[in-house]
């Protein structure tokens, strides 16, 4: 962990976007699986995570501009403002097209450029499946919703929210921030969660068209959600390592920890696993969970990273010495972790089991996923480096600045440095590199 760096100041903004994109790329991409993959009778389902996206694409849209210090130059993420400036005096639109062409501006080693250009992309797909699924029998959904075409914008928009799920935890793994920077499973957790809130908001909204087959499937699908959901968030919370002990010194930490594990998580599954025919109140109540769970597990990374920047300067300020890092089982936190994960890893395939009539092939799978959780689970909490083990975005490398270690380290790369250095001087001008 690196103290030495200044709080991000994300409030309630970021939090609220966090949670919202997520609610919305889950229940679009619920939406387009069904649509691909998906009986007839469930296409109710499919209109219902449509019309949650588009929504709440704009409302987060919103709330990142309102976030800005300048929310007026908002669109400077997305395009070059000299080379619009240039455009706008050439007379745009009657000409400079030419110029305006150049004004995009997308930067590919930058999780903030393509986190904008995602999110601006996923709301044009979220908008025409928006305006299908009002009109589903208009002249959008003869064009565009239909055959090959529609096919094809089904994977794109999937894909696209897929991503859109993602990278928000990727953005917080990219700085050099304490808890998000000692961690690569940020992005998993959110993606995972993306889908069991966006889940969770299509059953809360869930209307008379949705037949109880459909609902029963929609049911089920949570399950699993909620499942691989719970044994990502077992493994995050053991890769944190020595920061998992200091984030439960603070009450944002407990929200993080036990308001997503108990609330968001727990609860949801035994209220799925009560019975196996749908009963109203009680997804309703399943689904209210998640989506509280979901909010707690966003408010939980983006607010414990500051206040673990104040427990290390208590720390500093009392002793004189920063906290000693100490592996996780020489911690009651991580011999808790270690026994819950344990328990776990047996009860949820033996309670799958008994309440949904399992083949034995989704027996193996679910066992075997319990398998691998407890081992990662055991292996970072002996690690005394948990994060160079079981890195699941070890092969991603984006930018030039890959080399440059976390949180500081060496300056920048070799293609960021100039092949001559040319001093500067507010007395004399310009300086030879050489005398």
């Amino acid at each position: 962990m690196n103290p030495f760096v200044s709080d991000p100041e994300w409030g309630w903004w970021i939090v609220l976007y966090f949670y919202l994109g997520g609610i919305a790329a889950g229940a679009y991409f619920l939406g387009t699986l069904i649509e691909l993959f998906g009986r007839s009778e469930d296409r109710p389902v499919a209109r219902i995570g449509y019309r949650i996206a588009f929504p709440l694409v704009c409302v987060c849209g919103i709330l990142l501009i309102v976030d800005l210090e300048r929310p007026e130059r908002f669109w400077h993420m997305l395009l070059q403002s000299e080379v619009v400036d240039r455009a706008l005096r050439e007379g745009w639109p009657l000409g400079g097209w030419a110029t305006m062409l150049h004004a995009p501006m997308f930067k590919w080693w930058s999780p903030m450029s393509i986190g904008a250009w995602s999110l601006f992309v996923f709301g044009l797909f979220s908008f025409i499946s928006f305006l299908r699924s009002v009109w589903p029998e208009g002249r959008i959904e003869r064009w565009l919703g239909r055959g090959a075409v529609g096919r094809v914008l089904e994977v794109l928009g999937s894909a696209v929210g897929f991503f859109v799920a993602s990278y928000t935890g990727v953005l917080l793994t990219a700085t050099n921030q304490p808890l998000w920077s000692v961690t690569d499973w940020t992005g998993p957790l959110f993606l995972t969660s993306a889908a069991s809130t966006g889940i969770a908001a299509v059953l809360l909204l869930r209307t008379a068209s949705v037949s109880a087959e459909s609902e029963e499937r929609l049911e089920r699908a949570d399950l699993w959600v909620l499942g691989l959901e719970l044994f990502v968030f077992l493994v995050f919370l053991a890769s944190l390592g020595a920061v998992l002990p200091l984030a439960m010194q603070t009450w944002q930490g407990w929200v993080l920890i036990f308001g997503t594990l108990i609330v968001g998580l727990l609860l949801p599954l035994w209220l799925h696993l009560r019975v196996g025919t749908p009963d109203h109140r009680r997804v309703t109540a399943a689904a209210l969970a998640a989506l509280v769970g979901g909010f707690a597990l966003r408010f939980g990374v983006v607010r414990t990273s500051p206040a673990l920047l104040a427990v290390w300067q208590r720390h500093w300020e009392h002793t004189g010495a920063a906290p000693a890092p100490t592996p996780l089982w020489q911690t009651w936190q991580g011999l808790g972790l270690l026994a819950t994960t344990a328990v776990l890893a047996v009860l949820i395939p033996w309670a799958l089991r008994r309440h949904w009539r399992l083949s034995g092939a989704q027996m193996s799978l679910a066992g075997l996923v319990s398998l691998l959780v407890a081992v990662g689970v055991t292996a970072y909490s002996f690690s005394p480096d948990p994060g160079r083990i079981l890195n699941p975005l070890s092969a991603v490398r984006f930018s030039p600045e890959e080399g440059r270690l976390r949180g500081g380290g060496p300056g920048a790369s070799q293609q960021n440095r100039p092949s001559e250095i040319h001093l500067r001087s507010k007395l004399v001008g310009n300086l030879p590199h050489e005398r």
